[in-house]
């Protein structure tokens, strides 16, 4: 078992195409250190991505 690893957050807006929604926003956590590191997607709920997910 490894130790856990911070993560650096930004928020980011992924485009989407014509007649969609304008865009779609989303949290990038980056591990710090050298990579390569598994990607890995988080679906979140209507409202967004809220205090409890970016501590998870």
């Amino acid at each position: 078992m490894t130790d856990l690893q911070r993560a650096v957050l930004s928020d980011v807006s992924i485009p989407t195409g014509p007649g969609g929604t304008p865009e779609l926003r989303g949290v990038l956590g980056v591990p710090e250190g050298s990579g390569p590191w598994p990607g890995v997607v988080l679906l979140h709920e209507t409202f967004g991505v809220d205090g409890v997910m970016r501590r998870h």
